[in-house]
């Protein structure tokens, strides 16, 4: 039995909204690819699907992680948007840091604003991050402040930064 080339092995539907980017080697780049046929290549562009879960916990991939960072942002950005809410929003930056947080069991230290409009500075060690079914994006963590596991809500927290120890910081 012959042995099947890698095109023979393409599906024709897998490839129909595929898009080809042509890349060469310097100002060749503009070239026609019959004239570059020895150092271009092509690079297809296959729309995919990725499925992100709600929930983000320590075991996470942490590429289904960096995922989740973006699609979480995206869809609050894209509801509230759309929504009579209060305009304030969780920055993609806040996500970031809560999500490394908990993907290297670290912790963060945050300006929180309650419900109430109080705000207390707060250390957390996330145990999850997840995309709330109001399509708020909100941490499950230990609170120093409090000393029991809550719920927070990313948009309510004003400042973030991650808790680094003295063996972390790199010699100035």
């Amino acid at each position: 039995m012959p042995s099947k080339s890698p095109d023979d092995l393409l599906e024709p539907d897998a490839l129909k909204d595929a898009r080809p980017v042509l890349r060469g080697e310097g100002s060749r780049d503009a070239l026609p690819p019959t004239r570059l046929a020895s150092t271009a290549y092509v690079t297809f562009t296959v729309p995919t699907t990725v499925q992100i879960p709600r929930t983000i916990t320590p075991q996470t991939d942490p590429q289904t992680a960096e995922y989740a960072v973006r699609a979480f942002y995206g869809v609050t950005y894209s509801w509230h948007n759309h929504q009579d809410g209060d305009g304030v929003l969780a920055t993609r930056d806040t996500i970031q840091a809560v999500v490394t947080a908990l993907m290297e069991s670290g912790a963060v230290t945050v300006l929180y604003e309650d419900a109430k409009h109080e705000q207390t500075a707060r250390t957390l060690y996330p145990s999850a991050v997840m995309l709330t079914e109001e399509h708020y994006v909100a941490c499950k963590a230990y609170c120093t402040f409090r000393q029991r596991t809550q719920t927070f809500r990313l948009d309510r927290m004003r400042c973030v930064h991650p808790v680094t120890f003295p063996g972390e910081v790199a010699a100035a």
